[in-house]
């Protein structure tokens, strides 16, 4: 598995936003939502990422245009603090 696509499972995992840097410079924060690694021809979809933007919208990012992905937020299922408020 390359190391992209490993960064990819995790950010999927990950229950805060990630920023994804993009192979042309630019980077992006938001919430990765859905991932496909397999072309689909007869959908003319080649593989991508699925992020919720900060502006509550939904955009498809091709992978082949990512250069990294990294867990940047606070995630929100880490529950390392178990005391009662």
């Amino acid at each position: 598995m390359s190391d992209l696509k490993l960064q990819i499972e995790h950010a999927f995992d990950y229950r805060g936003d990630v920023t994804v840097n993009f192979k042309d410079g630019t980077n992006l924060v938001g919430f990765l939502a859905n991932r496909d690694f397999a072309p689909h021809a007869s959908l003319k979809k080649q593989p991508f990422v699925e992020m919720f933007l900060p502006d509550g919208n939904r955009q498809e990012f091709p992978i082949e245009a990512l250069s990294s992905i990294e867990a940047t937020g606070v995630d929100h299922a880490d529950h390392t603090d178990f005391s009662a408020t």
